[in-house]
C-alpha cells in the first residue's frame, strides 16, 4: 500500500521533482494499458487499425451499457496484442444469443443500417430476437453509433455532467481494465493520477512532495490528432508559443512513451519522435486542466480508497480468445507483439 510521509529532500530543482514525478506517472499509465488503439509511428497515424483494436476501445470508453454489450466484449479476453489478427476477426461472424445480453437494440440497429447478408437475426415462434449472427466491424459501429461514449457524450445517467475529475477516473479505470488508450485516453489518465498524487510525495518510491500548485493541462495538436500533457505552464503565457511557458516545464507523452524538459526540446537537444511530433509549428487547444495533488473527486473519495487510482490491477492476457465465432469454436490467441 501507498503511504504519504514526507520524503528527505537534498538540493534539487523543482525541474528535477517534476520530471521524477512526470516519470513515475508514465510507468503507471503504461503499465495499465500496454496497448494503443492506434500506432506511434508518424508516417503510420492515419493507418487503418485492426477491427479488435477498434471494437476494444470503442467498448471500453462506451458509458451506457445497458444492454450488457460491453461486459459480454470484455468476456471475450481479445487479443489486442496482436497487429495481424487471424482473419476470422474480418470475415467471419460472431454469434450472440438473449441470454447473455439483451439484443434488441442490436437487431434494430443491424437491420436499419446494415447490409440484409452480413447478418442473421433468428426469431422464435412469438416473432422475439433469440440470437443474431453478425461481423465484428458491424458491432463495432453499433458500439460507436449507440452506445453512448465518453468522447462523445460525457454525461452521467441523470444528465448532469461529468466534471474533469471524475471523468479522469474513470478512464483511468477503464484503462487498466481494458489495457488498451489511444492518445486522449492515455493523457487523461495521466492528469488523474497526477491530480490523486500526494502533495506529500511517495516515500516508499522515493518520490518527493509537491509544496506549490503546480499546473497540469491536456494539450491537444490541431489538425493531427494526438494530445498530451503539458505540467507547469506559467498561467498567462501564450498556449501557441512554448518559448514562453516557463523554465520549469515538463512535457509528458504518455502515447508515445516520453517525458522531458521542455527547454531540451526547445534548444534542440533532445531529438525525439515526441518532439518532432509536438513541436513542428502546430497550433495547440487546451483540453483538460488542474493541478498535482489538487486530490480526488468527491464521488471517488465516497466509494474508493485514497491510493486506489494507482493500486489498480491491470489487464492480463488469457491463453485463448474467446470470441463465439459462427464457424468454429475458440480462436487460440496470437501471440503477437
Amino acid at each position: 500500500m501507498f503511504s504519504h510521509k514526507n520524503t528527505s529532500r537534498s538540493v534539487r530543482t523543482i525541474s528535477d521533482d517534476l520530471l521524477k514525478i512526470a516519470q513515475f506517472i508514465l510507468d503507471k499509465v503504461k503499465f495499465y494499458a500496454p496497448y494503443s488503439s492506434n500506432t506511434n509511428i508518424i508516417e503510420e497515424i492515419s493507418a487503418e487499425q485492426p477491427i479488435h483494436r477498434l471494437l476494444w476501445i470503442n467498448a471500453m470508453r462506451a458509458r451506457n451499457d445497458q444492454d450488457g454489450i460491453r461486459q459480454l466484449i470484455l468476456s471475450w479476453d481479445i487479443d489486442i496484442s496482436s497487429n495481424v489478427p487471424d482473419e476470422h476477426y474480418e470475415s467471419g461472424r460472431i454469434k450472440i444469443n438473449r441470454d447473455q445480453v439483451n439484443i434488441v437494440n442490436l437487431s434494430n440497429y443491424l437491420q436499419s443500417e446494415c447490409q440484409a447478408e452480413d447478418y442473421h437475426i433468428e426469431l422464435n415462434e412469438q416473432s422475439q430476437v433469440v440470437e443474431i449472427e453478425c461481423t465484428l466491424t458491424d458491432l463495432n459501429n453499433y458500439v460507436y453509433d449507440e452506445i453512448e461514449s465518453l468522447e462523445f457524450k460525457e454525461k452521467r445517467k441523470n444528465k448532469s455532467d461529468y466534471t474533469i475529475k471524475e471523468r479522469v477516473e474513470s478512464i483511468t479505470k477503464r484503462l487498466a481494465q481494458w489495457g488498451i488508450g489511444n492518445c486522449s485516453d492515455l493523457s487523461q489518465a495521466a492528469i488523474g493520477l497526477l491530480m490523486h498524487y500526494p502533495s506529500q510525495g511517495f516515500a516508499e518510491l522515493n518520490l518527493p512532495g509537491i509544496k506549490t500548485s503546480v499546473s497540469i493541462e491536456t494539450f491537444s495538436i490541431d489538425n493531427d490528432d494526438h494530445e498530451f500533457v503539458v505540467i507547469n505552464r506559467k498561467a498567462d503565457s501564450d498556449i501557441n508559443n512554448p518559448k514562453k511557458w516557463g523554465d520549469d516545464v515538463v512535457i509528458l507523452d504518455p502515447w508515445v512513451g516520453e517525458c522531458y524538459m521542455l527547454n531540451d526540446a526547445l534548444s534542440g537537444s533532445r531529438k525525439t519522435l515526441s518532439v518532432e511530433y509536438i513541436f513542428d509549428g502546430s497550433t495547440y487547444k487546451i483540453e483538460d486542466s488542474g493541478f498535482i495533488a489538487e486530490g480526488a473527486s468527491d464521488h471517488w473519495k465516497a466509494t474508493h480508497s485514497e491510493f486506489e487510482l494507482f493500486e489498480l490491477t491491470p489487464r492480463v492476457l488469457h491463453p485463448e480468445e474467446k470470441i463465439p465465432w459462427a464457424d468454429s469454436n475458440t480462436l487460440q490467441m496470437n501471440n503477437g507483439c
